[in-house]
C-alpha cells in the first residue's frame, strides 16, 4: 500500500514514523502549503516524492490512501477531495472543526466506496484493550456514572489551535476529544440524549512562565478565541451519565488524564493506572494490571501509532472492520457541538 502524507508538521512526523513501521506500506509522497518543511521531512524520511500541492499528490495513480495531518479548519476538504479521488483517507483528530463538515465527509466516503478512518489514537493503547475486555467480561454490570478528565498546568499551544476559524473550538475539541472518546469506546453505553456544558476563556496566566514551552505551537502567536476550560454533564438515553473536563492551563500540581467507569457490579479506573473495584463475597476487592500505557514518552507514542496505522493497512488492505469509523467521528463532532451550544446558551441541549 503505498500512502501519501499532506501535511508537514509534528504530528505528520507521527504518522510518518508509524507507517514506515508497518510492513507492506510504503510513504511513497508529501506534500504541505510548507513546501520547505515538506521537502525537509522527505529529505529526513526518505519519502521520494515532494507534491507542490494537495491536487497534484492526489492526481498520482500510484497513491493508494492518503494521511491528512493538518490543520482542523482543512479536514473535511481535503479528506472529501481525497475520496474523491478514489483513496483511501487516514484523517487525524478531530474529525473536522464541526458536525456539518463531518457529515459531508461521511457523505464523500459512502459515494466513493473507500475508506475514510478517524484518528482516535487511544482506542489503539494497550491498556486500552485490557480496559475493554474487562467491560466486555460483564464485571462492571451496567454502567451508570462516568468520569474523563484531560488536565494541562501549561498547555496552551497558541498558533492555530488558540484561533477558532482553523480550530473550531480550544481545548475540547483539541485534548478533550481524546477523553471523551476512549469513555465513549469502552462504556458503549448508547446514544447521548443531551448535554450541558460551561467553557472559560482564561488570560493567558502561563505567560512568562519558565517551562511553558512544551506544547506550544511552531507558529504560536497572540491569537486566542477558544476555551482554555470546559467541564460538561452528558446525558445518555439509559439513564447514564459522563462528566468530563478539558484544560490546557490550570493550577495544577502536574498535568493529568483521568477516566472512571462506574458500574452496578464494579468499577474500573482507566488513567491513570489500570484497576478494577469490586465486591469479593462479603469483602471489598481490588486488581491492579500491569500494563504501561502507551502515552508515556515518545517511545510509546511511536507504538501506539504504529498500532494505528497497522490497522489502517488491515482495513484497506484485507477488509479488516475499522475500529475507528468515521460514524464515530461524527457522532464525536455532534456532541462536541453541542457542549459549545449549551455553553453559548447556559442551557442543556438535546443531540438529535
Amino acid at each position: 500500500m503505498k500512502v501519501g502524507i499532506i501535511g508537514s508538521g509534528s504530528i505528520s512526523e507521527y504518522h510518518l514514523r508509524a507507517f514506515q513501521s508497518v510492513p507492506d506500506v510504503e510513504v511513497a509522497a508529501i506534500t504541505s502549503i510548507a513546501l520547505e518543511q515538506a521537502k525537509d521531512v522527505a529529505s529526513r524520511f526518505g519519502i521520494p516524492k515532494v507534491y507542490e500541492s494537495s491536487e497534484a499528490l492526489l492526481a498520482d495513480n500510484e497513491i493508494d490512501a492518503v494521511s491528512v495531518a493538518v490543520w482542523n479548519a482543512s479536514h473535511a476538504e481535503l479528506s472529501i477531495a481525497a475520496l474523491n479521488a478514489g483513496k483511501h483517507v487516514f484523517c487525524e483528530k478531530p474529525m473536522a472543526r464541526n458536525a456539518a463538515e463531518a457529515a459531508g465527509m461521511v457523505a464523500a466516503e459512502k459515494k466513493s466506496g473507500k475508506l475514510l478512518m478517524i484518528g482516535l489514537v487511544r482506542r489503539f493503547d494497550l491498556k486500552s484493550d485490557a480496559a475493554l475486555n474487562v467491560v466486555r467480561s460483564g464485571a462492571l454490570g451496567d454502567i451508570y456514572y462516568m468520569k474523563a478528565a484531560y488536565l494541562r498546568r501549561d498547555g496552551q499551544p497558541g498558533g492555530w489551535f488558540t484561533d477558532k476559524s482553523r480550530s473550531g473550538g480550544g481545548a475540547l475539541i483539541d485534548i478533550g476529544i481524546h477523553s471523551l472518546d476512549l469513555a465513549l469506546y469502552l462504556a458503549d453505553a448508547g446514544a447521548v440524549r443531551s448535554v450541558r456544558g460551561t467553557t472559560f476563556q482564561l488570560p493567558d496566566i502561563m505567560k512568562g512562565v519558565k517551562g511553558t514551552e512544551k506544547y506550544l505551537s511552531k507558529e504560536a502567536d497572540g491569537l486566542r478565541d477558544v476555551e482554555d476550560m470546559v467541564t460538561a454533564n452528558l446525558f445518555f438515553e439509559n439513564g447514564a451519565v459522563l462528566n468530563l473536563e478539558a484544560s490546557w492551563a490550570q493550577h495544577l500540581k502536574e498535568d493529568s488524564q483521568n477516566l472512571e467507569l462506574f458500574g452496578t457490579k464494579g468499577g474500573l479506573k482507566v488513567d491513570p493506572e489500570l484497576s478494577l473495584s469490586w465486591n469479593n463475597g462479603s469483602y471489598p476487592a481490588d486488581t491492579s494490571y500491569n500494563i504501561h500505557s502507551s502515552l508515556n514518552g515518545e517511545k510509546f507514542l511511536d507504538e501506539i501509532f504504529s498500532r494505528e496505522m497497522s490497522h489502517f493497512r488491515d482495513c484497506v488492505v484485507d477488509a479488516v472492520p475499522c475500529i475507528a469509523p468515521s460514524s464515530d467521528g461524527l457522532n464525536l463532532m455532534k456532541i462536541i457541538d453541542a457542549v459549545y451550544l449549551s455553553a453559548e446558551e447556559n442551557r442543556e441541549v438535546l443531540i438529535g
